[in-house]
């Protein structure tokens, strides 16, 4: 493998790693702001239909692209695509703002601005997960997800306000302007880190979408491990992002109580993750990460049950606890474990899992919710987590995986050659 600079003993991995944190944290930002500012654009159409597919514009080419994306992240190499698609991200912004500025409340600008970006993101998001698992030590990678997941909450949670004063003093036009100066310092900062470039292919290396399908099926790590963490993600997201709301309104609480309860869950997921920044990482880390869900199932449970707010932002914040480190620890044991040439197409397989399976759960947890009650769709999601913790514990491939020992530098979860072969 090749890199773009010359080794320097005075750029430190750690120096290296804090310029990846860095333009994540910005990028995140930045997503953030154009969300905001595509929400209220979209809604300032007066259309409900409108509003909908703008709004479903921005994600839904993301999703059905995002494998293609990991596989041109392996072919192409991460620092030609990482840096590529940041520029690109400016070069829309700048667009967006042009388009919000001749005709503020044309919808045809802003359904363009939001598909082009959403296949720009298919890209730029497998290129950004792949990085840590090529700059930071394997043993580490937990430390970095969890870091890089603090950055990402501190980024959502001020970009939301930020956005919505930017478009008070300067409408869409100034926050999309405001998102494109966000992409461009993200993208300098990106400059700073010493990515790889693409490695040397061998025999067994295959940049097709299906040889990495084919590669993480036969992993006998790999495939329990993603299919764990797309479950428990969709247990979790329809959990909060539908049920807390409905709890909300059925209790008649205000709109203050749902901030707050939103705010503990966050906080708790942030003190979680710096768990294990701050912690010596244990090799354990898959059995270390489903012992967190299990302690996390009976909580989402109880999120159903308790009746005042204080004792409802207390739960969420505990339920947040436990995330924390068990998104950690899984997502950079995945990268730890992945062979590198096929880390794109994992990673966007990863992060699918998050974008892609995010509307089904919505409407699964609403049906349940309506055809029973909300109570009994908590309790149903509650042991759909722990059926899914039963059943990863009980693979003896996932029980067995371990972080790379820093001592013994030749140990690497990888694959066989017999699976890349298979893979090919």
């Amino acid at each position: 493998m090749t890199s773009t600079q010359p080794d320097s003993g005075r750029d430190s991995p750690g120096r290296n790693i804090g310029s990846f944190i860095s333009a994540y944290t910005l990028s995140m930002t930045g997503d953030q702001l154009w969300l905001t500012a595509l929400g209220w654009s979209a809604g300032q159409l007066g259309r409900p239909v409108l509003t909908g597919i703008v709004m479903g514009a921005g994600t839904v080419p993301r999703a059905l692209l995002m494998l293609l994306g990991g596989s041109l992240v392996d072919r192409l190499g991460i620092r030609q695509l990482a840096l590529s698609t940041q520029a690109a991200r400016i070069a829309i912004m700048l667009g967006a703002t042009l388009a919000a500025a001749a005709a503020p409340h044309a919808w045809v600008p802003l359904l363009a601005v939001a598909l082009v970006f959403g296949a720009i993101d298919a890209i730029n998001v497998p290129a950004l997960g792949a990085v840590p698992a090529l700059i930071a030590p394997p043993e580490q990678l937990p430390r970095v997800t969890g870091l890089l997941q603090t950055m990402q909450r501190v980024g959502t949670v001020a970009g939301g306000p930020a956005a919505g004063l930017l478009i008070a003093l300067g409408g869409t036009a100034g926050a999309t302007t405001a998102c494109a100066v966000v992409f461009a310092l993200a993208l300098v900062a990106l400059l700073r880190v010493r990515l790889p470039e693409r490695p040397e292919p061998t025999e067994h290396t295959n940049t097709g979408a299906k040889a990495g399908i084919r590669y993480i099926l036969c992993h006998p790590v790999l495939a329990i491990l993603i299919v764990t963490i797309a479950c428990l993600n969709f247990t979790i997201m329809g959990s909060f992002s539908v049920g807390l709301p409905l709890l909300i309104h059925n209790h008649h609480w205000p709109a203050t109580t749902f901030g707050a309860i939103q705010g503990s869950f966050g906080a708790g997921a942030v003190i979680g993750a710096m768990t294990v920044v701050l912690r010596r990482p244990t090799r354990h880390a898959a059995v270390a990460g489903l012992s967190w869900v299990a302690f996390q199932t009976p909580l989402l449970v109880a999120l159903g049950y308790v009746n005042q707010p204080v004792a409802t932002a207390l739960v969420a914040a505990a339920v947040g606890f436990t995330l924390g480190p068990a998104s950690s620890l899984l997502i950079g044991l995945v990268q730890a474990t992945a062979d590198k040439s096929y880390i794109g197409r994992v990673m966007s397989l990863v992060s699918f899992t998050t974008v892609g399976l995010t509307p089904v759960s919505f409407l699964l947890f609403a049906s349940i919710a309506r055809a029973t009650s909300i109570s009994t769709a908590f309790l149903i999601s509650g042991i759909l987590e722990a059926i899914v913790v039963a059943l990863a514990l009980a693979n003896p491939a996932l029980r067995a995986a371990r972080l790379p020992d820093p001592r013994q530098p030749d140990e690497a979860p990888e694959a066989s050659e017999q699976d890349l072969a298979t893979a090919k």
